[in-house]
């Protein structure tokens, strides 16, 4: 009796189903900047002073980088609703002189640089 009833918990343990999720990694979902829509005094050119041609440079007046990505062309709407990680971020080069210069709102010449990431998640419908 008693190597019947270990059998059975034995028996039990093992045909119990383990569920192993396995994340899917995708590369980088954005296109190159140069396909960016601008706004302001944005520019993909660079001018050769303090941004190298080819480079994303923002000048005196700042300005605005966008893009949308849909996550529908990676995902199918069952694994976003499920919930994802988002990995997101950006590289900043700013002129040394950024760290002694004024606040924008303190002069009407060269300022300090400032750097906002804003990423917005819509369900296709706004």
């Amino acid at each position: 009796m008693r190597i019947a009833v270990a059998l059975f918990f034995l028996i039990a343990s093992v045909s119990a189903d383990e569920i192993v999720l396995t994340p899917t990694i995708s590369e980088n979902l954005l296109p190159g900047i140069s396909s960016f829509m601008t706004s302001g005094d944005a520019t993909i050119t660079g001018d050769g002073s303090g941004c190298q041609p080819g480079e994303a440079c923002t000048g005196a007046a700042g300005g605005i980088y966008s893009t949308t990505v849909d996550l529908t062309n990676e995902m199918t709407i069952a694994e976003i609703n499920a919930g994802f990680n988002l990995a997101y971020g950006v590289t900043v080069d700013s002129h040394s002189s950024n760290a002694s210069l004024p606040t924008c709102d303190q002069t009407g010449g060269d300022c300090q640089d400032n750097f906002n990431l804003t990423l917005t998640l819509q369900d296709g419908t706004t």
